[in-house]
């Protein structure tokens, strides 16, 4: 464990590309985490004492901040460490869960879909058709939701339905959950704010679009903001 005022660090997983993030007094206010590599900085806020967060951008020097609320949208430093990732865990994060992808809340549904099944490509099938049977996109949750909100598997599974973050997460879980690598993207597709996945088959990089599957639309554009 890493200390450092009042971030704390659990790098034991470091080797699956993937580090524990949280706070060592209580959560009493709004705390963000910055991680920070050459010049790519993504922010993710502590809701719970603790959070899982990937490492997706290669190997190297990692440095990763602590930052409280004071007062209306200002924040304080309170704690940075470094953290180095080697080349051998470049890529191990997109089997791992994540505060985007929360995989171990289908850990058994991905199980039985995927039963007797071998091949990761047939997997993946499975997987789409599930997820095209079986969801549809949710316009009211789409005009409705609060900005910032994250992705929600646990929506997705109880309603049958959901944004666009919510199902790609579903989905990247499920396939996670297969062994079967998948990177949750968020960027633009036709020039709308949108999540989608890649997904890592027999050496082929695929792009998968749930909600552009359940929909029946194809989008001829999309542009990669950041990953998870």
């Amino acid at each position: 464990m890493l200390k450092d005022e009042l971030l704390k660090i659990d790098d034991s997983t470091i080797n699956k590309g993937v580090i524990t993030v949280g706070i060592t007094t209580s959560l009493s206010k709004k705390i963000k985490i910055q991680v920070k590599k050459n010049d790519i900085i993504l922010y993710y806020d502590l809701t719970t004492p603790t959070i899982q967060i990937p490492l997706q951008f290669g190997s190297g020097s990692y440095v990763i901040s602590l930052f409280q609320n004071i007062r209306g949208k200002s924040y304080e430093k309170k704690g940075t460490l470094h953290i180095t990732l080697s080349k051998d865990a470049t890529e191990n994060y997109l089997l791992e869960s994540n505060q985007y992808v929360e995989c171990y809340h289908v850990k058994n549904l991905a199980a039985s879909l995927t039963k007797n099944t071998d091949n990761d490509y047939d997997k993946y099938i499975k997987i789409k058709k599930y997820i095209k049977s079986n969801y549809h996109y949710n316009y009211l949750r789409a005009f409705t939701i609060a900005k910032g909100t994250l992705p929600d598997i646990q929506y997705c599974l109880k309603h049958k339905s959901g944004i666009c973050q919510d199902l790609s997460a579903l989905a990247a879980a499920l396939l996670r959950n297969n062994n079967i690598p998948t990177r949750f993207v968020i960027g633009y597709a036709d020039k709308k704010y949108h999540a989608w996945l890649e997904v890592r088959v027999k050496g082929k990089r695929i792009l998968y679009d749930p909600t552009a599957d359940c929909q029946n639309k194809k989008i001829k554009n999309y542009v990669e903001e950041r990953w998870y």
